[in-house]
Formats: structure tokens, sequence, C-alpha cells
């Protein structure tokens, strides 16, 4: 004869094959990566209005913008490769001059 905790067991695995438990399951993963996409967006945004520890300087017409190579280079490497290596050199801190853009679209383009 089952224990009471082979009992429970057996009944926590039945639950565990039912359609309604794994649609519950798929459900709050979706929720989980919505939420800690949600979080990191969150966290980007905050690194770069904040300011702190930026290691790259962009110059737009008047306005400068303070920015990290790190962020950069895993959300947009093209652009940030390419700018980087014909505006830069080793004997100067990385400070990087755009034209053709408004101040305010290079906001939006880093955010």
């Amino acid at each position: 004869m089952a224990t009471w905790n082979e009992k429970v067991v057996n009944r926590i695995q039945n639950l565990e094959m039912t359609k309604g438990f794994q649609e519950r399951v798929r459900n709050e993963r979706q929720i989980l990566r919505e939420t800690l996409a949600l979080q990191l967006n969150q966290d980007l945004l905050r690194l770069l209005t904040e300011g702190m520890q930026t290691d790259v300087t962009f110059h737009v017409g008047s306005t400068v913008f303070k920015a990290h190579k790190a962020v950069l280079l895993a959300r947009v490497p093209e652009f940030f490769m390419r700018i980087s290596e014909k505006q830069t050199s080793k004997n100067q801190p990385d400070i990087i001059n755009i034209e053709n853009f408004k101040p305010s679209e290079f906001q939006e383009f880093l955010q």
C-alpha cells in the first residue's frame, strides 16, 4: 500500500501532465519573459539617462550624448563599429562626431 507521501507525489505528477497545468506554465513563462524584457529595457534607459560610467561621447551638432560602448556594441554593432573605426584613434578619448542627424533623432536612436 502506498504511503501518504507517495500518493501526494503521484497526484502532483498527474497534475503536471494535464493540459491546463501545462498551459498555465507556458503562460507564466511568457509573463516572466515579458517582465524581464521590460525590466532590462528600463535598466538600459536608466543607464543612458543618468550617464553614469559612460565610455563614449557623441557630438551631434551642439549637443553632447554620453553612452556605453558595451550597450552600443550589443544593440547596434554595425553602426558602432563603422562610426568608431572612422573617428577615433588610440591617442584620443572616445569622442565621435555625428553628422546628418538632428540631436532629437540621435537621442531617439540611442533610446
